[in-house]
């Protein structure tokens, strides 16, 4: 530790010695580092860091695929009709839960200054699937997610302190929403939101917070619906299915439903993508390259100012060899003047001349002084 404070210290000196090449150093290493934190912080967030869900590596995005429309748009993520997520849901072997989901803006009404608030309507089993855990009160109920069901609504953490002021009591009270009556079943857990930003395709209008959940509840008209197609579909594979096994079985159930409905259902097939591939996918290798290329900048950083302090190092040496040469200089001419003066003839001609050539000598060295100046 001793050693360690003393090369500290060396290294503060040298610095306080040098203040242009440590301004220099300084400022490129800082650019360097600065830029590899802040791509890295980017990064860590989209790329590395699991998503806040339940097991998130089994969470899958079933979307429905037109080949026709794909040629057009370039996309093969479209939304889903209500009459084949039901049909997925009753048929496959593969998932644990599957739910379904769309937006649903909402005028909230009532105690306080009117709102409005971005909502989601979504399946009862979307937080059992997700894993989440209400800060108090419940999730929906299966009985709820009926037509004719009491209607029920979640709300956001932020919303409940923001305008609630974090009562305790507000699990059984009462909102006005759209001009219809909600009654509050529980507050969900700081911090989360579904969806989140970019794990929704471009093109589809979530709302960046969005404050109220409620039950789908369909009417039996709109369970059947084949022809809207509005939902995102989310699921959650079994142990030991793979996405290729899930896949495979959901393009059987395709397969019947074009046998089936085939009005509707024949352009379309199935598409499954990892949720945390939803959210990276597109960006990822863009993202990578970038850390690597700022990864590059801080190296070239790093030789710029080792090649600064080599150069540095090298101008000191020289230097010091410099005063050395002119410090023998005149350590010679002063042994030369002393021999002189202490022979006989200092005071003759002999002795004249010798302190003349010792003037000469001490004049020449200080000539080479200012010059080193």
């Amino acid at each position: 530790m001793e050693t360690f404070f003393q090369d500290m210290r060396y290294g503060l000196r040298l610095l306080v010695k040098r203040p242009g090449f440590s301004a220099v150093a300084v400022i490129a290493l800082a650019l360097g580092i600065g830029a590899n934190s802040a791509i890295f912080s980017v990064v860590n967030g989209v790329v590395l860091r699991a998503l806040p869900y339940k097991d998130p590596d089994n969470l899958m995005m079933v979307w429905s695929k037109r080949p026709l429309l794909q040629a057009q748009v370039g996309s093969a993520e479209f939304p889903v009709s209500a009459g084949d997520f039901i049909d997925w849901r009753d048929q496959n072997q593969v998932f644990e839960q599957i739910a379904a989901f769309h937006t649903q803006p909402f005028n909230i009404t009532g105690a306080g200054e009117p709102e409005f608030l971005g909502g989601v309507r979504a399946s009862a089993s979307l937080f059992s699937l997700l894993g989440v855990e209400p800060k108090l009160g419940r999730t929906f109920t299966v009985d709820e997610d009926q037509p004719g069901a009491g209607q029920v609504v979640l709300i956001s953490h932020g919303l409940w302190q923001r305008r609630f002021g974090s009562d305790p009591n507000i699990v059984g009270q009462k909102l006005t929403l759209n001009d219809q009556p909600y009654t509050v079943v529980g507050v969900l857990p700081a911090g989360f939101q579904f969806p989140r930003k970019g794990e929704m395709p471009a093109g589809y209008q979530f709302p960046r917070q969005a404050d109220l959940y409620t039950p789908l509840a369909w009417t039996p008209a709109q369970a059947t619906n084949r022809g809207r197609n509005f939902l995102a579909v989310i699921a959650r594979l079994k142990p030991q299915v793979t996405i290729e096994q899930a896949g495979a079985e959901m393009d059987a159930i395709a397969e019947q439903l074009k046998q089936q409905y085939p009005q509707t259902n024949t352009n379309k097939e199935v598409f499954l993508v990892a949720l945390h591939q939803q959210v990276v996918g597109k960006v990822r290798t863009a993202l990578l390259v970038l850390l690597g290329a700022v990864g590059f900048v801080l190296l070239i950083a790093c030789a710029n100012v080792a090649n600064f302090a080599i150069g540095n190092r090298q101008s000191a040496i020289g230097n010091r060899k410099s005063e050395a040469n002119d410090g023998d200089s005149v350590a010679r001419c002063q042994i030369r003047c002393s021999h002189s003066v202490e022979k006989p003839g200092l005071f003759d001609g002999g002795g004249v001349g010798a302190r003349a050539r010792h003037w000469r000598q001490h004049g020449d060295f200080q000539r080479r002084q200012r010059r080193a100046a």
